[in-house]
């Protein structure tokens, strides 16, 4: 009597292909997460209370913003941001030195701004 072996082609290829669709999975992932434009770029702000909008756009006009929007800032001891939608507003708290605002997606892209504040006159 003699053994016969069979295999199926079906199971021998499913391994593969799922190391194949993790792996192009991964880069689909890293391809999407794009950036965030945030305008003004970069202002300068006298005294406390002084206060500017900022608006968020995606680099990418194919990709849409993942909303909510985060919006926070580097140094909140100088000043604050507070974001509803696209929008962002931050009020300077006085002080002198400089604040990265920071808004991100629920996707992960992230774009920057750059607060500076001078001493009032």
């Amino acid at each position: 009597m003699s053994r016969v072996r069979s295999y199926s082609l079906v199971a021998c290829l499913a391994v593969p292909a799922v190391l194949l669709a993790f792996v192009v999975g991964g880069c689909e992932t890293a391809e999407t997460n794009t950036a965030i434009t945030i305008t003004p770029g970069s202002v300068v702000l006298t005294g406390v209370g002084a206060s500017v909008a900022f608006t968020a756009t995606a680099v990418d006009v194919n990709r849409p913003l993942f909303l909510p929007l985060v919006w926070t800032a580097s140094n909140p001891e100088i000043g604050n941001v507070t974001g509803e939608g696209v929008t962002g507003v931050y009020v300077s708290r006085g002080g002198v030195g400089s604040n990265v605002i920071t808004v991100r997606d629920q996707a992960g892209a992230s774009g920057i701004a750059v607060v500076t504040q001078q001493a009032a006159p």
